[in-house]
């Protein structure tokens, strides 16, 4: 086989990985294969605890490679944050994705701001990197740029809508411009579509209360799609 071969090969695989992973709705792996298991901490005693050598580096406060002490750990909550679909924990209960199926000159653009200063309103936003381990429920207002800012003109100039499975573009279609919060239960492998398309503008606020109340209830008995009219 020529060298010319084997980097056409290496491209192909290359870009089988990257657009097989990219895709929200799909069966999600095992969240075990994917979290780095912490090495074994020692067990504190009664005694002064010996002291580390001086060349002993320091875990960084922020990482998320190694669990928390348990005092830290915070089970819980409901985060907003706008970062890239790549960068979401993968220790959330839950996860929801802001997806508007119109994109493009075609997009309602009022409609767009509306549901991103209801989102705002709603639930003050959380940088990525500031959230804690454990969160319950993270909703993602997907961008294209890890440097898109917080303002609804950053964030619709940067949204970058999320691919779908076969399955759930046949409820989330071009003839509604939504928004949509896909939402997955990480526990359950449980996906419900909250489909916001027929709310008006001024009435997002109180879809968005009944999605978080339906995101309250026992995952077991989610829809699969949920419309809000």
């Amino acid at each position: 086989m020529t060298i010319r071969h084997l980097l056409v090969s290496a491209t192909t695989a290359a870009l089988f990985l990257v657009t097989s992973g990219c895709n929200f709705f799909e069966e999600p792996v095992q969240l075990d294969d994917l979290t780095p298991q912490a090495p074994a901490q020692p067990t504190a005693t009664a005694a002064a605890p010996k002291p580390a050598p001086a060349t002993q580096p320091v875990q960084a406060a922020n990482t998320r490679l190694l669990p928390p002490a348990p005092a830290a750990q915070s089970a819980g909550g409901t985060y907003f944050t706008v970062a890239l679909l790549e960068d979401l924990p993968d220790d959330a209960t839950n996860i929801a994705v802001v997806h508007f199926s119109v994109t493009g000159s075609n997009r309602n653009t009022e409609r767009d701001v509306a549901m991103c200063k209801a989102l705002l309103e709603t639930i003050p936003p959380t940088r990525i990197d500031q959230i804690p381990d454990l969160p319950g429920t993270v909703i993602l207002w997907p961008v294209s740029s890890s440097n898109s800012g917080g303002t609804c003109i950053e964030m619709l100039t940067d949204y970058e809508p999320v691919d779908i499975s076969n399955e759930t573009a046949v409820k989330v279609n071009d003839s509604v411009a939504g928004p949509f919060l896909l939402t997955r239960n990480n526990t359950l492998r449980k996906r419900m579509i909250f489909d916001m398309s027929y709310r008006p503008r001024q009435s997002l606020k109180a879809a968005i209360s009944e999605w978080q109340a339906l995101l309250g209830s026992d995952p077991a008995n989610w829809p699969p799609y949920r419309s809000s009219r």
